[in-house]
């Protein structure tokens, strides 16, 4: 009988002396749940002050007019939304041209509409994209690629900003889509180790 990820994680707790079927669980729950992907993490900046100078609802209204904007986008271009937490939108691609690609496009979609509206109602958004083995279980994700994302995109960006880690960059340095987009180097420390990153500016 197949079991769910929380089950199975769960399981997991009982059997931490007896290593031989803790790694043959842990084996089912990679092969069940885990696989090659790019995680790109979308965060709307200035939420907060947002707040401060308006309201929450006028916050709640923005967040909801950039996923009115961006989502489509992203599920256009193949993009699994697996998840989003107020400002935050989450979301699985199968490689790195499409993830690349969508955020290229999103920053050209939300500087369309701010060109448009006053500054009560602009709309910034940073995203971070990496590559690597994702878990990807309904409603959630985790992995190392998931936790650079998120520092690139969260932690680091500033509204506006699309950053892609070095390793996703490797794949796509090449590809002809991208001959108008630059490539600025920059690294952020990620647990006292560098972490090597692009700052990407361009069109597609």
């Amino acid at each position: 009988v197949d079991l769910d990820f929380n089950e199975l994680c769960l399981r997991r707790l009982a059997l931490l002396d007896k290593p031989d079927e803790l790694r043959r669980l842990e084996s089912r729950i990679m092969e069940t749940f885990e696989s090659p992907g790019v995680c790109y993490i979308m965060t709307m900046g200035g939420i907060g002050d947002v707040v401060y100078e308006f309201s929450i609802y006028h916050a709640l209204a923005l967040i909801m007019k950039m996923r009115q904007i961006t989502h489509p986008i992203i599920r256009g271009l193949g993009g699994n939304i697996v998840k989003f937490e107020g400002e935050k939108t989450f979301v699985a691609f199968g490689d790195e041209r499409t993830a690349l690609a969508t955020g290229i496009m999103v920053m050209s979609a939300l500087a369309e509409y701010n060109a448009e509206v006053d500054d009560a109602m602009r709309i910034e958004v940073s995203i971070g994209i990496d590559s690597g083995p994702i878990l990807l279980i309904p409603h959630d994700l985790y992995g190392d690629c998931v936790n650079t994302s998120s520092k690139l995109g969260e932690d680091t960006a500033e509204p506006g900003e699309l950053l892609i880690s070095d390793r996703s960059y490797a794949q796509i340095q090449s590809d002809p889509v991208f001959a108008r987009a630059s490539f600025a180097p920059d690294k952020v420390k990620k647990s006292g180790v560098d972490l090597p990153f692009f700052r990407v500016i361009g069109s597609v």
